[in-house]
């Protein structure tokens, strides 16, 4: 009779797929001593007890995982996981605040974008579909804003409906979108929309019908005074898949515990075509910023401030990248500053504000 260790030893010298669960009771717990010491390994360098109470303290209130695992890919450690310098407990929790600091910022304004998205699509279903949808998964109503009819013919509208659909008819609990079930006669775009998931959203974007697909990016990818022909409204209908899939792709992780610029980026923003619609002002020159495709923060603020059309807002974010930048500019970890951290330009707050100014038509003085 062969043994487990026996067949899954055959199947990894064969090259297949053991499919079958294997499930251990050892347990795989470490004691804070034992991960004290993993940390100590990686070339966290405790001089004294305080070293080590802090140290200890963010094990129990951090996590292992989060401060000293999954970071090859950002370049700090080596191939065994080892920081490339010693580096001390206080470096270790600053880089664990930077993270916090900047995820933190960006969400916010990710969450604005999902609320501006949101409310632009509930306004073009409402005044072109109607305000109701039926309490089933029917999507042949010529009464219902989600009647098939009124979307692309493709097999990805139906699957989106019926998604949606699917939330109507189970609603979460205590939302909004329970309540109009349960207590109102009709269930209006807004109060579905605020109901579903971001990636829903955007989904139902790639299926509306061309002349809607292009009032919607117009009014999300607006400069002032902007001259629509028809090779700039695809730039913009490019970019706007662009900056949601960036978004898409990162707002949970934005939301959780998680080391920010340890994650791949999904696709990178291809910066000439940013630099065209910005009027060069977000990026330059291919050559010059090649350095930056593959920064997850950059990325992600060229995503964001082209989306937020309030003049408050944007110049609150420009603001909220100042103070972010001017709490650690005398900070070093890893031996890098703010900018090589996070591969981020140092005009980036110049870049922001020109954007602003030619987005908006005003002179920022």
């Amino acid at each position: 009779m062969p043994t487990v260790r026996s067949l899954l030893s055959f199947y990894r010298m064969k090259g297949g797929f053991f499919s079958l669960a294997i499930y251990s009771n050892e347990s795989r717990f470490l004691s804070k001593d034992d991960l004290l010491k993993k940390l100590i390994n990686k070339n966290v360098i405790t001089s004294d007890e305080n070293d080590l109470f802090l140290l200890g303290g963010m094990i129990d209130y951090i996590s292992y995982s989060t401060l000293g695992k999954g970071l090859k890919s950002t370049g700090l450690v080596d191939d065994n996981g080892k920081f490339n310098q010693n580096t001390t407990v206080n470096e270790l929790l600053l880089f664990h605040s930077i993270n916090m600091d900047i995820s933190s910022l960006l969400f916010k304004y990710v969450l604005f974008i999902e609320q501006s998205l949101n409310t632009t699509l509930s306004n073009s279903i409402s005044s072109n579909f109607g305000t109701d949808t039926t309490r089933d998964e029917d999507l042949n109503n010529p009464n219902d804003y989600l009647c098939k009819e009124n979307y692309v013919a493709h097999n990805d509208t139906i699957k989106t409906l019926t998604k949606i659909k699917k939330h109507i008819v189970n609603p979460t609990k205590y939302t909004s979108l329970e309540y109009y079930v349960q207590n109102k006669n009709y269930i209006p775009p807004w109060v579905v929309l605020n109901s579903i998931y971001l990636s829903d959203s955007i989904n139902l974007y790639k299926i509306m019908k061309s002349e809607k697909k292009t009032d919607i990016v117009n009014k999300l990818l607006n400069i002032q005074n902007e001259t629509l022909n028809e090779e700039y409204i695809e730039l913009k209908k490019y970019l706007f898949g662009s900056f949601f899939n960036m978004i898409k792709s990162y707002r949970n992780k934005l939301a959780h515990p998680t080391v920010l610029i340890k994650h791949a980026l999904p696709k990178e923003l291809i910066f000439n075509k940013i630099g065209k619609y910005s009027n060069y002002t977000l990026t330059y020159n291919r050559k010059y910023d090649t350095k930056y495709r593959q920064s997850i923060v950059f990325s992600l603020i060229l995503s964001i401030i082209p989306m937020i059309n309030l003049f408050n807002i944007s110049i609150n974010f420009y603001f909220d990248i100042i103070m972010f930048l001017k709490k650690y500019e005398h900070k070093k970890v890893f031996d890098k500053d703010i900018f090589d951290l996070l591969n981020i330009p140092k005009d980036l707050e110049n870049r922001i504000l020109k954007f602003i100014s030619f987005k908006y038509g005003v002179t920022i003085a």
